[in-house]
């Protein structure tokens, strides 16, 4: 079985070149939309009919936020995810655990996980 880095070059390849297959466009079980990087804070993306879930990824802003002190304030960058999953596939847990894992890679160590 090919390594994952060697399968996604190779569809990238054919991405540029214009000729994915039928089986390139094959069903994900989940899905990454980014509109962040166009400065959308948040927004709900919508489940194909072949998928588990799709995960809307906004920008990075910066957000009032409480500090340690019970009426401290201050400012943090804070990354908007939401998740949209279908149900008779992907249980409501699974899916909380699944964002608390990813939330717990962006506020548990600033390098992120490559530093653990």
């Amino acid at each position: 079985m090919p390594a994952l880095i060697e399968t996604v070059s190779a569809a990238a390849g054919r991405g540029r070149a214009g000729s994915l297959s039928k089986q390139d466009h094959a069903p994900a079980p989940i899905t990454v939309s980014n509109l962040g990087m166009y400065g959308v804070d948040s927004f709900d993306a919508i489940i194909d009919p072949d998928q588990n879930a799709i995960l809307a990824v906004g920008s990075v802003r910066d957000r009032v936020v409480p500090l340690d002190g019970k009426y401290a304030i201050g400012v943090a960058p804070r990354l908007t995810v939401n998740l949209r999953c279908d149900h008779r596939c992907v249980d409501g847990v699974q899916a909380a655990q699944f964002l608390r894992t990813l939330a717990s890679f962006f506020e548990t160590d600033p390098a992120g996980p490559a530093s653990r």
